[in-house]
């Protein structure tokens, strides 16, 4: 199982979407129902942000066309508070799409207009957004932690401690280039104090997992694993409790366990 890098791009509508099909199926249908019988535009346009934040985990081409009408609708009522969360949007879509001077380009576009409105919400977004890029593709240790710091400023100032975690989670990334582990454990560590967030801890576990048998901590990573494997239990997320057990699998491959890499699979 890989380490997840960008956290923000599985809190779109509060974490990880721990949905069965039928369930997503149900909440996409919801959403249309919504739609239909509402007659009020700004209605409309909170719907129209939910489907984007639900189709940026599952189909970012879908995800960019209700960017688009976000921005549209924003446009229309000349609303700066929309506009901002449009850009931002359209600049998820972008950089989840590999277009990343683009999605800086929309990401900078919303935070000037965030600024204008002293939305924090949208900052501390954008900024950590914009740091994700900056660690991410163009390896740029101290420009990303100048944005990812800004994050925290504005995760401080809202006084929630989920932004904090999460901005956390986000700076610890920046030190895997530099290989240093203590530090990124130590923001982990911390992290984990600060949320109370199910989804939230399972990334962090299962990034200290992948950390801890990379730097030799077999038995610390597998240890590690099963607390993720528990705490999916309570989201009945298949997909990332397969990934998990698949990675347990592949350490006692590597290990020549086989009798108990069969179990775990």
């Amino acid at each position: 199982m890989k380490i997840i890098r960008n956290i923000l791009f599985l809190i779109a509508i509060g974490l990880l979407l721990p949905y069965e099909v039928v369930a997503q199926d149900e909440y996409v249908d919801s959403l249309r129902r919504e739609l239909v019988v509402s007659k009020d535009d700004s209605a409309k346009i909170v719907i129209y942000k939910q489907f984007f934040d639900y189709y940026s985990l599952s189909d970012n081409y879908i995800a960019e066309l209700y960017a688009d009408t976000i921005l549209l609708y924003a446009i229309k009522y000349d609303s700066d508070y929309w506009k901002a969360v449009g850009f931002r949007s359209k600049g998820v879509s972008k950089d989840k799409a590999g277009n990343y001077k683009e999605a800086l380009d929309l990401y900078e576009k919303a935070e000037s207009i965030a600024k204008k409105i002293d939305n924090d919400t949208v900052l501390y977004q954008v900024y950590n957004d914009i740091g994700n890029i900056y660690v991410e593709n163009y390896n740029d240790f101290n420009l990303s932690k100048k944005y990812l710091d800004m994050a925290i400023e504005r995760a401080i100032k809202t006084k929630d401690p989920e932004r904090y975690a999460i901005s956390l989670v986000n700076k610890a990334n920046l030190y895997y280039a530099k290989e240093e582990y203590d530090t990124i454990l130590m923001l982990f560590d911390s992290a984990l104090n600060i949320t109370s967030d199910i989804n939230t801890k399972i990334v962090i576990y299962n990034n200290i997992a992948v950390l801890q048998y990379y730097t030799g901590s077999k038995e610390e990573a597998i240890n590690t694993y099963s607390k993720v494997l528990t705490l999916l239990e309570k989201v009945t997320d298949r997909y990332m409790y397969a990934s998990v057990l698949n990675s347990l699998s592949s350490i006692y491959i590597k290990e020549n366990e086989y009798d108990k890499a069969l179990r775990s699979e």
